[in-house]
């Protein structure tokens, strides 16, 4: 009669070999769980800022980032352009004029849009270089005369329900030809595969297009810009950078607050668009 003792032996080793493995097994899968929690607040979110300033600004934006574009970082154990790293590619005005075909053009990919494969060794750039502009590069909008896209958006304007002409201009010339229609939303078009960020378009905003036209937005605007005008000297820190002829101001919310609610709240308030929607962040909570 002993094999029956041997056998509840044995069974009772092998469970108990099982509830230690078991036990190793969920430790193991805890330390796991801990070691990406970790790497999770460790890992930073990188964005890049895109200034404004019309089509100057536009070129320039669309120049750095050609250049993160050639620059190589590792990412995942593996060398990948520099642009790739950034979660998040914000522009204002004129940079929206960048960001806006490297997310969304169609047919082309990141190199090809940002001509990664030109020269870009100040000492070796010729004026051929110079003149020689990849077709399907988005540099190409920023050299053509944008009156050439006035007619089209003249027609749409008038006849196919088009808001404004320079808008739709703007459209015509730097996002059309990359398969992207004009009146677009963010939140209707797909990010291009091949790009790891989110675009964040810096804009204002007031109300309804129905409610609040245009020329009352603009005035809107100037008057309360003109109080902030006369009175950030007295109530704003100013900032010195050396060798720049300007005077810059940094801006308070709480400052910004006290001028919108003495006009009311009557006043365009700062605002951006990303692929998810829009979003107020500047709220007196």
């Amino acid at each position: 009669m002993r094999f029956p003792a041997l056998a509840v032996l044995f069974a009772t080793m092998a469970v108990a070999v099982a509830v230690d493995g078991a036990a190793d097994t969920g430790e193991s899968q805890r330390h796991v769980r801990r070691q990406a929690t970790e790497e999770s607040k460790q890992k930073k979110t990188i964005a890049l800022a895109l200034n404004g300033g019309s089509f100057t600004a536009g070129n320039g934006c669309a120049g750095i980032m050609r250049g993160f574009q050639q620059q190589r970082v590792t990412i995942d154990g593996e060398q990948r352009p520099a642009m790739e790293a950034f979660e998040y590619v914000s522009g204002l005005s004129g940079g929206n004029l960048a960001i806006f075909p490297y997310h969304y053009a169609e047919y082309t990919n990141s190199d090809e849009l940002l001509d990664a494969d030109g020269n870009s060794d100040p000492s070796k750039i010729t004026v051929e270089d110079l003149e020689v502009i990849p077709e399907n590069s988005l540099f190409v909008p920023f050299v053509v005369d944008p009156t050439i896209s006035l007619v089209p958006a003249v027609f749409y304007a008038l006849f196919l329900g088009g808001k404004t002409l320079w808008p739709t201009a703007l459209s015509f010339h730097m996002l059309q030809h990359k398969g992207i229609a004009t009146g677009t939303k963010m939140v209707d078009v797909k990010i291009r595969e091949d790009v790891k960020s989110k675009p964040i378009s810096m804009t204002s905003m007031l109300g309804p297009a129905e409610t609040f036209p245009s020329y009352e937005f603009n005035t809107m605007s100037r008057g309360i810009m003109m109080e902030l005008r006369d009175g950030h000297k007295n109530r704003l820190q100013k900032i010195e950078i050396p060798g720049l002829p300007l005077d810059i101001y940094e801006m308070e919310n709480d400052y910004l607050l006290e001028v919108a609610e003495k006009h009311h709240y009557n006043f365009p308030f700062p605002a951006y668009l990303t692929d998810e929607g829009i979003e107020v962040p500047f709220t007196k909570e």
